[in-house]
């Protein structure tokens, strides 16, 4: 069997996070993407061509595509017999919130200050600060152990799959988020459910939080954030604060079912979903993670931790973000 037998059976046969050792024929680049997962990308570089070599001959050891029921029984067979305290303190890690890059702060604030354009700003991003896809799953999390690591709060406000129901927000239209001291201090990736409405009906960015999720399914989908705050943080006239959130009605998806849709469209090359990104550090508004254009809308969104994906999204035009509010709509 040729390398393009051996990557195309991998490809269907085969978890993304496959553990593939001692493949000497295959190129550098083709090895680091087989190393992430990214089984599509490795298909599509074409140096593998130079060998062929006999499927027996490597020595692999590789795991089947885990359904989500799987991943999530897991995870929760993992904290069945800890405590509340034993789960966060096992998780308890030392911050590894994100940094700010030096070159691309001191960018932000030249464009503050209108000494730069967008369009040299956005130079700058690229150079120093390039936007990376998604390419394996992310590690999921029990209703109990997202508890664990919220503290007082997730008891209060509810965990969906403990002390909360997915019926009870099935419908609702709310905004979502990760909660980012879940992540920094627990490695925890846990998503934030809001109020997405005010008191008119009208979208809200300021809604209280109603409680948590392991993942988020939503429809009719609007990304918001608030740019000036966004400004503030990029050139460190503030350290933190909430600025982006993705609005739309929640589905009646089981975490589980999210995930199986995640993972077969993620890498998928002729998927309909995008990746979709924030950092308030880069830009000032939620963008493609391919082309790092600003994506304003979306039919449908499924939120797996950090991953989020973007059912036929309507973008946004770069230039029209010098941190300022603005965005011409165009379908995608």
């Amino acid at each position: 069997m040729s390398n393009l037998g051996f990557l195309g059976k991998l490809a269907t046969e085969f978890s993304p996070s496959a553990d593939i050792r001692d493949m000497k024929n295959f190129s550098t680049s083709t090895m680091d993407n087989l190393k992430k997962g990214n089984i599509p990308q490795a298909l599509a570089d074409a140096s593998y061509m130079a060998a062929t070599i006999p499927a027996l001959a490597l020595p692999i050891s590789v795991g089947k595509v885990k359904k989500g029921t799987d991943v999530f029984s897991e995870a929760k067979k993992a904290d069945e017999n800890k405590s509340l305290k034993q789960i966060a303190e096992e998780t308890k890690i030392k911050s590894q919130a994100q940094k700010r890059v030096p070159e691309v702060q001191e960018a932000a604030i030249r464009l503050r200050d209108k000494q730069i354009t967008k369009e040299k700003y956005d130079e700058i991003v690229k150079a120093f600060q390039p936007i990376i896809p998604i390419t394996e799953m992310p590690k999921v999390t029990s209703p109990k152990g997202t508890v664990a690591v919220l503290g007082d709060k997730g008891e209060r406000k509810g965990v969906i799959g403990w002390n909360k129901k997915l019926a009870d927000y099935v419908g609702k239209r709310v905004s979502a988020r990760l909660d980012i001291p879940a992540y920094s201090y627990h490695d925890t990736w846990a998503v934030t459910l809001h109020k997405g409405t005010n008191a008119a009906g009208d979208i809200s960015e300021t809604g209280a939080v109603i409680g948590y999720a392991q993942t988020a399914v939503l429809k009719d989908v609007y990304f918001t954030s608030k740019i000036d705050i966004a400004q503030k943080i990029a050139t460190k006239e503030m350290d933190k604060a909430t600025i982006g959130r993705m609005n739309g009605i929640f589905q009646d998806v089981s975490p589980e079912d999210a995930y199986d849709i995640a993972q077969k469209e993620l890498n998928n090359p002729n998927s309909e979903y995008i990746q979709v990104g924030m950092n308030p550090f880069r830009y000032s508004y939620f963008y493609d993670k391919a082309t790092g254009q600003p994506v304003l809308q979306a039919e449908e969104l499924i939120q797996i931790g950090p991953l989020v994906l973007a059912k036929k999204p309507k973008y946004g035009q770069a230039a029209d973000f010098s941190f300022k509010e603005g965005g011409t709509v165009t379908n995608g």
